[in-house]
C-alpha cells in the first residue's frame, strides 16, 4: 500500500498500519516540524518526506491508495477589536489596524498559531470569558489597601500598569479595557432621528431589498422593526424625519416599516449587519459626538433593553459582537464599567405555538452614572475590571499576532500583549470559509488531484457546528466521533472522517491513568491534558500546586498516597508515550519537553489502528 500522510508529525500514522497489520509499500509525509522529522527518520528511516504540504506536486506521486492527516484549522471566536469592527482572531490578516493599549490603531505585522496548547478558561468581570495559555499577557494593575486614618477607612491603591502573565494574576489585580477616544465625527452628517433608527435596527430590525414583481428594475427598500404592542406609540413620536407605516404582525407585535432606499444602502454599506447573529456597530458610531452617540444607544436600547427600579440598565444580543460594543459604547459615553452575563438556554422553545430554535445569550449590565461602589475603577483612558480566576480548560489551537510598534491588541475588549512564545509568521489559520483556511484546502486540493482509494481527516470534536458541516458537505461524509479514553488512559475527544466502511468507536479497554505510571499516584481515572511545558517537581505550597489540585484537568502525580501533603510530579516522558500508546521509547532521540510537544501534536495510535483495521 502507498500511503500519503499530511501534517504528518511524527508518523503515528504508520504506527498505526503497522499494529493492524496492514503492509505499507511506500509512506510519504508532509511536515515540516524539525523535532517531529527527527523521530519519523530515527523509528522509520525509509519515510519520504515532502515538507511543506502547500509544495507538494501530486504529479510526482505513485498511484495512492490511502491519504491520511490531521487539519490544525477550525475557528477560535476571540474577538478583536479593528479599525473595522470586530473580527475573530483567526480572520485577522495584516491588512487590519488593531486598538493597542496605548489606545490608538497600529498594522498587524504578522500572526500565526500554536496546536494543541494548555489553555485557561479566563474570568473577569465585564470581561466575556477568555480562553488563554497561562502565560499570555494582560495589560494589568494590582489593587492594594492603605489605612486613611483621616477618613477612617482602607482605600484602595493601584500599581501603575504592566504586563502580567494570566497564569500569575490573582484577585488582587484588575485587567483593562481601552476607554476609546472622542474625535467628535459626523463624516455622514447623520441626524439624532436616523442616529436612534440606526441603533433600534441592531435591536429589532431586518431589510426589505426584494425585487417588484412584473416592474423592470424596481425594488423594495424598506427597514422593518419588530416593535411590541405597548412601544408603538412611542416609537411613532420618537421618528419626525421618515414617514413610518405600521401594522399589526402578531398578538403581542406590530411591524414598522421605514420605506427609505437611502436608509436600507447605508445600512448595508456600512456593514451594521443582517440577522440577529450577525449584527454589529461600525467604528464610525464611537466616533461620532457624544449626543448623536447617545441617541444610538438609547435606540438599541428601546429595543433589547430596559433600565430597572435602581436605574441600571441591561441589553442583550445573540450577537457577541454587539454586546462587546455596547460595552465600549458604554465606556466612551458614561466613563462607567459593564458587567457581562453569558445565557446558554435550551436548544429550542414553543413561542407562539411554533417551536423556534434558540442561541447563545450575550447580556451586558450599566449605569449611566458612576457609581460609588463600583467593581470596576477608571484611570486614565483605561476602565480597570477586577480578575476572577484562571482555571484549566485543556488543550486546543491557540492563535496570535504580531502588532506595529506597540505588540499589543484587544481580545473580548481585554488589553493584551503578543504572546511572544506562539509561532508566528505561520499565517496559515483561518477558519474553514472560503479560502481561509490553505492547510484544510491543501487537503481537500491533493485529495481531488489523486483520487485515494481511501482517506482519513481527524479534527478536534470542540469545533462549531458551521466548521463541522463545511468539512461533512466537502468530503461527502459524516465523521465519527471517537474518544482516546475507550483505549488509552487520557480524554482526547476527536472527529474522523473516513470512506473506509464501517467504523464504529472501539470497546472500552478500561485503562486508567494508574496503569500507565511508572511510580507515583493519581486520584484521576483518566488524564484530561497531555503536554506539559514544564517538567519540575512541584511542592504542596507552589501555586501551581494549588490551581492544578482544584481542578478536574490534572496531569499531575503524587509521589505518595498521603495527597494531601505529598510533592507532586509532571508526566514522564514514557508516560506520555504511553498515553499516546506510541511504544515506549519512541521519542527516545527528544528531550522530555520536546516529546511533550511532539506527542501532542500526534494522533493516540490506537485509535488509529482501530479505524485502520476495517480497511479492507
Amino acid at each position: 500500500m502507498n500511503v500519503l500522510s499530511l501534517f504528518d508529525g511524527m508518523s503515528c500514522g504508520h504506527i498505526a498500519l503497522d499494529r493492524a497489520g496492514i503492509n505499507v509499500e511506500n509512506y510519504f509525509a508532509s511536515e515540516i516540524k524539525e523535532k517531529a522529522i527527527a523521530v519519523t527518520k530515527f523509528n522509520y528511516p525509509d519515510t519520504i518526506q515532502l515538507g511543506d504540504v502547500t509544495k507538494i506536486e501530486t504529479s510526482d506521486l505513485p498511484k495512492i491508495d490511502l491519504m491520511i492527516g490531521g487539519s490544525p484549522c477550525f475557528t477560535a471566536g476571540t474577538k478583536i477589536f479593528t479599525k473595522d469592527g470586530y473580527k475573530n482572531i483567526e480572520d485577522i490578516n495584516k491588512n487590519d489596524y488593531v486598538l493597542t493599549h496605548k489606545n490608538r490603531f497600529k498594522k498587524v505585522i504578522d500572526f500565526g498559531y500554536s496546536i494543541d496548547k494548555e489553555v485557561f478558561t479566563l474570568k473577569a468581570s465585564g470581561i466575556l470569558l477568555l480562553e488563554v495559555t497561562g502565560n499570555h499577557p494582560f495589560y494589568a494593575r494590582t489593587m492594594s489597601r492603605k489605612w486613611n486614618s483621616q477618613n477612617n477607612k482602607y482605600e484602595r491603591i493601584f500599581s501603575e500598569p504592566y504586563w502580567k502573565n494570566a497564569e500569575d494574576l490573582d484577585t488582587n489585580d484588575f485587567i483593562a479595557v481601552n476607554i476609546l477616544p472622542e474625535p467628535n465625527r459626523n463624516d455622514f452628517n447623520l441626524t439624532a432621528d436616523e442616529c436612534w433608527l440606526l441603533g433600534r435596527y441592531l435591536a429589532d430590525g431586518h431589510l426589505r431589498n426584494d425585487k417588484r414583481k412584473n416592474r423592470k428594475n424596481s425594488f423594495y427598500y424598506s427597514v422593518i422593526y419588530s416593535v411590541g404592542n405597548d412601544k408603538v406609540e412611542d416609537f411613532k413620536k420618537r421618528i419626525s424625519e421618515y414617514h413610518l407605516t405600521c401594522y399589526p404582525h402578531s398578538d403581542s407585535c406590530h411591524r414598522i416599516c421605514v420605506n427609505s432606499e437611502k436608509l436600507v444602502k447605508f445600512i448595508k454599506k456600512q456593514g451594521f449587519g443582517e440577522g440577529a447573529q450577525n449584527k454589529r456597530i461600525p467604528y464610525f458610531i464611537y466616533e461620532l459626538p457624544n449626543n448623536l452617540a447617545e441617541e444610538f444607544l438609547n435606540g438599541y436600547l428601546t429595543g433589547d433593553g430596559y433600565k430597572d427600579k435602581n436605574n441600571r440598565f441591561y441589553a442583550s444580543s445573540v450577537s457577541k459582537e454587539l454586546i462587546l460594543g455596547i460595552n465600549l459604547l458604554v465606556t466612551k459615553l458614561y466613563k462607567t464599567p459593564s458587567n457581562n452575563y453569558v445565557l446558554n438556554p435550551p436548544k429550542t422553545k414553543l413561542l407562539e405555538g411554533r417551536l423556534v430554535n434558540q442561541n447563545t445569550v450575550y447580556s451586558t449590565a450599566f449605569y449611566k452614572i458612576s457609581q460609588k461602589q463600583n467593581h470596576a475603577v477608571k484611570i486614565g483612558d483605561c476602565m480597570f475590571y477586577p480578575f476572577r480566576s484562571l482555571e484549566l480548560k485543556g488543550h486546543d489551537t491557540v492563535y496570535n499576532i504580531s502588532v506595529e510598534d506597540d505588540e499589543s491588541y484587544t481580545a473580548n475588549n481585554a488589553i493584551v500583549h503578543n504572546c511572544q512564545d506562539l509561532s508566528i509568521g505561520m499565517n496559515n489559520r483561518k477558519g474553514l470559509q472560503g479560502n481561509k483556511s490553505i492547510l484544510f484546502w491543501e487537503y481537500i486540493r491533493i485529495l481531488k488531484e489523486i483520487k485515494p482509494k481511501y482517506f482519513l481527516l481527524e479534527n478536534v470534536a470542540s469545533m462549531d457546528a458551521e466548521n463541522r458541516n463545511i468539512i461533512s458537505k466537502t468530503l461527502g461524509v459524516e465523521p465519527i466521533r471517537i474518544n482516546s479514553s475507550l483505549v488509552s488512559a487520557q480524554l482526547r475527544d476527536r472527529l474522523y472522517w473516513s470512506n473506509i466502511p464501517n467504523i464504529k468507536p472501539p470497546e472500552d479497554k478500561g485503562i486508567l491513568l494508574q496503569d500507565i505510571l511508572e511510580s507515583g499516584y493519581t486520584d484521576r481515572k483518566k488524564a484530561r491534558a497531555l503536554l506539559v511545558s514544564d517538567s519540575r517537581p512541584l511542592k504542596s505550597k507552589d501555586k501551581m500546586w494549588h490551581r492544578y489540585k482544584n481542578t478536574g484537568f490534572t496531569t499531575i502525580v503524587y509521589e505518595s498516597k498521603d495527597m494531601d501533603i505529598a510533592n507532586i510530579r509532571y508526566f514522564t516522558q514514557i508516560e506520555l508515550e504511553r498515553l499516546q500508546t506510541v511504544p515506549v521509547g519512541y521519542t527516545q532521540i527528544l528531550k522530555r519537553d520536546e516529546a511533550a510537544d511532539v506527542l501532542g501534536d500526534g494522533w493516540t495510535v490506537d485509535v488509529i489502528a482501530h479505524i485502520f483495521k476495517h480497511i479492507v
